[in-house]
């Protein structure tokens, strides 16, 4: 059986692969394992703003509560929120029901140890046993002895104010515009940056929901045409010729595009000749340059009120390398909030801004309009002459 946590948890489609049965199982082994030595535990529990949010939660505390564990419902706040907040109100754990960037019909469960660091694999795996019926479940309480949830009604407040006290930068004069998706920071972040002073304008890009789909269309289909020429003749590498009369001409281009192009390389070119084909052409690349359209149309609105746009490098912090190699979708939307950059010819330049809870450093994107490189450098310097973030680097590096 294929293991039930992955990097980020446990994820997979609401209501089919991360039903509520399954999350009312992981909130009673999750509560039992991490609260095993607390008499009465509190757990805390927030999430984002996915329509099956409410519904996976409302399992997950019943299962918290059934094993006599108090869960605290902190509500919408981003997933470093609720590693933060777990630390600061000294909770026994705390689980976020999120799944990023991964699309709506998605949703995931993640859970933190007391310290707010992501749960080490071998604590996974009990949890896991308790699930799959291989550790039997303590004896469960009944009576006054079950738990109760309570909603916490401060906690986006205590986590502003955590934000604001991690800079020293005031924003006043600075007009920012904001695109939060109506995701888990939407309510959070534009509070945040007006009480630094900044004048925040709410801003809907919606074409960048298609970034990702169009980017990897027009991506693979321009690496199938330019790719063509590397046939080991005139261009790049050749494979070893065999002995005479073994192989013909189109047996050494063969044969020397298996040897010289890899894995990702052979996938983008059989994803790009596709999209390419007279048969499919209208309905994959056509309309991935229509989307491409929109998303600059989108981008030429927004910074024509503005100097720059300001937004997440990346919906992660670095993984293990090698850790998604076999899982090329996971690849793809790691660039979620790069590729709309490319499609659009903008000049962009990413910045550290800070670390996650393992210390491993987290990057913020700037975006200009064209030939706006003096602009962006300008904006960056200015942050980093005010902050550290760029002399810091994760202890296994030095």
């Amino acid at each position: 059986m294929a293991r039930l946590f992955g990097t980020d948890g446990v994820r997979g489609v609401a209501n089919a692969e991360l039903t509520c049965e399954l999350a009312f199982k992981l909130g009673q082994a999750g509560a039992a394992v991490l609260a095993s030595n607390v008499r009465r535990p509190t757990i805390l529990v927030g999430r984002d703003t996915r329509i099956s949010g409410e519904m996976l939660e409302s399992a997950l505390v019943a299962g918290i509560c059934s094993v006599g564990a108090r869960a605290v419902l902190l509500g919408v706040l981003p997933t470093p929120g609720i590693a933060y907040l777990t630390r600061f109100y000294e909770a026994d754990a705390g689980v976020v029901i999120s799944a990023s960037h991964n699309t709506v019909e998605y949703n995931g469960i993640k859970f933190f140890d007391r310290s707010g660091c992501k749960l080490p694999d071998a604590i996974e795996d009990r949890i896991e046993d308790i699930i799959q019926g291989r550790t039997p479940l303590p004896e469960l309480p009944t009576g006054v002895s079950v738990g109760r949830p309570i909603r916490q009604v401060n906690a986006q407040r205590q986590y502003i104010e955590f934000l604001k006290n991690t800079t020293s930068v005031r924003f006043d004069g600075l007009n920012v515009v904001l695109d939060c998706a109506h995701g888990a920071s939407s309510s959070v972040a534009p509070r945040a940056l007006r009480e630094l002073g900044a004048q925040v304008e709410p801003c809907s890009m919606p074409a960048l929901r298609a970034a990702i789909p169009a980017y990897y269309v027009l991506a693979s289909a321009e690496a199938s045409s330019n790719l063509s020429r590397y046939d080991g003749i005139k261009y790049g590498y050749r494979a070893a010729p065999l002995p005479d009369g073994e192989e013909d001409l189109t047996g050494l281009y063969a044969r020397t595009r298996s040897e010289g192009f890899g894995r990702e390389v052979k996938r983008r070119v059989l994803l790009g000749t596709f999209a390419l084909c007279s048969g499919y052409y209208d309905a994959y690349y056509a309309k991935a340059q229509r989307a491409r359209a929109l998303i600059r149309a989108s981008f030429d609105e927004a910074l024509a009120r503005f100097d720059a746009l300001l937004g997440p490098t990346a919906p992660t912090a670095a993984f293990p390398l090698g850790e998604r190699l076999d899982d090329p979708l996971q690849m793809y939307l790691g660039d979620i909030y790069t590729v709309s950059v490319n499609l659009a010819g903008l000049p962009g330049l990413s910045i550290p801004c800070g670390a996650d809870a393992q210390g491993l450093p987290v990057g913020a994107q700037l975006i200009a309009a064209p030939f706006g490189e003096g602009t962006l450098l300008r904006i960056a310097a200015a942050y980093q002459a005010a902050t550290g973030h760029h002399r810091r680097a994760p202890k296994e590096v030095g």
